[in-house]
């Protein structure tokens, strides 16, 4: 819940309130305000254009479901398969049990790792 609160906060601070105040609009969501007003948006990155945004999120309305899940799960893998190039490029000696074992250290918790698998990562490494 907390990190709704905090996404509220941020999606607020993107309204030009003097604007959206004239806006009757039954709202049901926290976030239906921000979807559906685009021009009250801050742009997600300095290096795009407003223009091409706008196109980028209507298509990403527009695509099905399983089709962002799809492209999630597609990037997941790609973030993954980058970690364990960098193991592999900063431990090239490395079992393939060790290598796997570092790959988890990045994505578990220290904590976990050392009741899970008797490995601490900020002694031995991530």
């Amino acid at each position: 819940m907390r990190r709704l609160e905090n996404l509220r906060f941020k999606i607020s601070d993107s309204i030009h309130f003097s604007e959206a105040a004239n806006l009757t609009e039954r709202r049901r969501s926290p976030f239906r305000l921000f979807l559906f007003y685009p021009a009250f948006m801050k742009t997600l990155s300095p290096d795009t254009s407003p223009e091409v945004e706008r196109i980028m999120i209507e298509g990403y309305r527009k695509m099905p479901a399983w089709k962002k899940l799809e492209q999630v799960l597609e990037l997941t893998q790609l973030v993954r398969q980058l970690a364990m190039n960098d193991i592999c490029r900063r431990y090239p000696l490395a079992d393939d049990h060790e290598r796997k074992l570092r790959m988890a250290s990045r994505w578990l918790d220290p904590e976990l790792m050392k009741k899970a698998f008797a490995r601490d990562p900020e002694k031995e490494g991530y």
